[in-house]
């Protein structure tokens, strides 16, 4: 019988190289092996068809398109912005801008008494100055040649003489 070498080092080298070698069996034995793979369920052709194939696209009217010409100069923005598929449509119309009064002048004075005549649409001329209600707006300032009015809303209105003096 042969016998082994009586150095510790060398027994536990050919012991590890033994169970190296027996993993490595194990694993070519693993990879080598197939394992049964379930068939799939069978589909019939029009059902294939059906699932690969995108739907047809919708015809187009060309004459219908070209005859709606996008440089008309009648055209105009839509009334409200462009809606993605599934956006509700807004339910506000927009409420129309109130009448702005119009300002015939203004008088400016060195102790700060100034004031303006204003009117609205139809309605008398009237000397207003800061504070005072012309409709539903209110003077907030009087330059030289505007008026800053506040509406109702809250809204901020500049509005300029109609024909201002030299």
């Amino acid at each position: 019988m042969a016998r082994l070498p009586q150095a510790p080092l060398i027994r536990t080298a050919i012991v590890t190289l033994a169970v190296a070698f027996a993993l490595l069996v194990t694993s070519l034995v693993r990879a080598i092996r197939v394992t049964p793979v379930e068939a799939a369920t069978t589909t019939t052709q029009s059902e294939l068809v059906r699932i690969t194939s995108t739907p047809p696209a919708p015809e187009i009217d060309l004459e219908a398109v070209g005859a709606n010409g996008i440089f008309q100069p009648d055209r105009t923005a839509m009334p409200y912005r462009y809606r993605m598929p599934g956006e509700e449509a807004p339910n506000d119309a927009g409420a129309p801008e109130p009448i702005r009064p119009v300002v015939l002048g203004t008088v400016l004075a060195t102790d700060g008494s100034h004031f303006a005549t204003c009117q609205m649409p139809g309605g008398r001329p009237t000397v207003v100055r800061v504070g005072d209600k012309l409709g539903e707006y209110t003077v907030l300032a009087i330059d030289r040649h505007k008026v800053a009015f506040k509406n109702a809303a809250g809204k901020t209105v500049e509005i300029t003489v109609t024909r201002p003096g030299t």
